[in-house]
């Protein structure tokens, strides 16, 4: 929504079905120049992604074979599908957002006015405002925000920090079920603080 409400600025290109997307920051304009998304994309009806792209697998049931899950429209998922990035794009975007530059001052603080979210594993100690997540951060109590996703054959995870001067994005192309699962996830979140930590 956040991407919708600030002016999202899209191309078609005649010989690709799916917009390329460029972000103005407040609406963009000479003093507000765009993000430079320029690995993002809306899919549009597409069942293919942008070349590079890593195949997605998905494993249906605890210890099963994984399969082959590249090939779909990622909007079916609505919002959490409706666009596709790279971890550089997803960075760039997180860092504009977390730093001030895409949202009015109280815009971002009532984002940022989170409840706790009982949840555990990764998620312990997490609290959720709209549509960002806030998480503890072992080497800073300024903690950090973020907002993951998974869709079949895929995860992301990650997190900038809350100055907005660092930013980490881990992507899997497969998506476990029952212990493996728990375990991939465990050791996403550890990525995200050992990387937002280091340094």
């Amino acid at each position: 929504m956040v991407v919708l409400q600030h002016r999202l600025r899209a191309r078609r290109d005649d010989h690709q079905e799916g917009d390329r997307a460029r972000l103005a920051p407040r609406g963009g304009g000479p003093d507000h120049p765009p993000l430079g998304l320029r690995e993002t994309a809306h899919p549009g009806r597409r069942t293919t992604l942008p070349r590079p792209y890593a195949h997605g697998y998905q494993q249906f049931a605890e210890g099963g074979p994984l399969v082959d899950a590249t090939r779909m429209s990622p909007t079916w998922a609505d919002a959490a599908g409706s666009m596709t990035t790279t971890a550089s794009d997803h960075n760039r975007f997180f860092r504009a957002l977390i730093g001030g530059r895409l949202l009015r001052p109280a815009q971002i603080r009532e984002m940022r006015t989170t409840v706790p979210t009982r949840y555990d594993g990764s998620f312990t100690g997490s609290r959720y405002g709209l549509g960002l997540f806030w998480f503890p951060l072992r080497c800073d109590g300024a903690g950090y925000w973020g907002h993951g996703g998974d869709i079949p054959g895929y995860q992301t995870r990650g997190g900038v920090t809350a100055d907005g001067g660092r930013a980490v994005t881990v992507s899997i192309s497969a998506e476990l079920e029952g212990k493996a699962s728990d375990d991939v996830d465990r050791t996403q979140a550890d990525v995200v603080q050992n990387a937002l930590c280091a340094g």
